[in-house]
């Protein structure tokens, strides 16, 4: 019976230290809890008025907390699982748009029908560029840490959601991506 504790605490310690999984830096967390709190501003209740004036209160907050964040655009190693690395169909070159989910928003670099053009500093990840292969190798679902800058418009980060609603409950923020390093599981 002595023996079999000893091992058993073993076992337990073992199985714990292989299951770690790596966390989220406090930047991407703090994120992630400020815009919580705007969403549940933004999904009080009360009559029509008061509802009116939730919604209007919540866009205010998340303009301030967009600009703010324009201040310092860049993160770094935040941790997201892949959406989808697209090949985007309009461009001149082989390009790739990733898309990530970081839990309560989402970051993307290029989508869908983008034309990039070289005066635009396009957020396309053209053939030859260090991260090509990188996102060529990605699967969906796939954990990554991706380190980058936000995109700034009128001042603020860009959230390129197409509602309002959207917008709120699962921010689509477009990004640069300067580094996308697989995760190991």
């Amino acid at each position: 019976m002595r023996k079999a504790i000893p091992m058993l605490v073993l076992a337990l310690l073992l199985a714990g230290c292989g299951s770690s999984s790596p966390e989220k830096p406090a930047a991407q967390t703090s994120l992630e809890t400020k815009l919580k709190e705007i969403l549940a501003v933004y999904k009080q209740g009360g009559t029509q008025a008061q509802s009116d004036e939730n919604h209007k209160k919540a866009v205010e907050m998340r303009d301030a907390l967009f600009t703010e964040l324009a201040g310092k655009p860049s993160f770094d190693g935040w941790l997201c699982k892949v959406s989808d690395v697209e090949k985007l169909s309009l461009s001149k070159q082989n390009e790739l748009g990733l898309e990530v989910d970081c839990g309560f928003f989402t970051l993307y670099n290029a989508r869908g029908l983008t034309l990039s053009k070289p005066e635009d500093n396009p957020q396309a990840i053209p053939t030859g560029h260090p991260l090509h292969d990188v996102l060529m190798r990605l699967n969906k679902n796939d954990m990554v840490k991706v380190s980058g800058a936000f995109k700034i418009f009128q001042g603020k980060i860009r959230e390129s959601s197409l509602t309002t609603s959207g917008g709120m409950v699962k921010p689509e923020l477009e990004a640069s991506f300067n580094a996308v390093e697989p995760v190991k599981n």
